[in-house]
């Protein structure tokens, strides 16, 4: 006789619903986005900083967080942050969730974007149900925010200050 063991997510289906929205900053949405991974994933990266940074728009466009390969760093692009603020508070939590949690996966070795982008829509799906915001993002991220692209690996340029969180 076997016993089917019931996940966490069956007995507390809105916790990361509620999570993100307790989440009082950047830092506190990217311990949802660890903990997250953690549980679902089994992925863990410790010793990472978070950065704001001002960087320029590209044809247009903004890149809304990246992780400098090589580093211990993810980087948030100040000026995509406050654009979304200002043009889409309510989603707010839902990018911040987003692009950290893309860029955690590459911190954790995960290179190829579209496994990338496939994982995000599947977890997100799974942690926060089809109708969430978070959700939404996922499976159309230019569509609701199209002023944002997603992260491209760079380098950031020799100098720069970047200011931590």
């Amino acid at each position: 006789m076997s016993m089917r063991t019931a996940s966490y997510n069956e007995f507390f289906p809105d916790r990361y619903r509620l999570r993100l929205d307790a989440a009082k900053d950047i830092t506190g949405v990217f311990e949802v986005v660890m903990q997250a991974v953690k549980e679902q994933m089994g992925f863990i990266r410790s010793g990472l900083e978070l950065g704001l940074f001002e960087l320029e728009g590209m044809q247009g466009r903004f890149i809304g967080c990246l992780h400098p390969f090589g580093t211990n760093m993810i980087v948030l692009n100040k000026l995509a942050l406050e654009r979304v603020r200002g043009s889409s508070p309510q989603l707010c939590k839902s990018f911040l969730f987003h692009v950290l949690l893309h860029e955690y996966l590459h911190t954790v070795g995960i290179w190829d974007e579209v496994v990338i982008r496939d994982g995000i829509l599947a977890l997100t799906r799974q942690l926060f149900g089809d109708d969430h915001p978070t959700t939404k993002l996922a499976e159309d991220f230019e569509r609701l925010l199209p002023f944002i692209v997603f992260p491209a690996q760079m380098r950031l340029p020799d100098g720069i200050e970047v200011e931590t969180l």
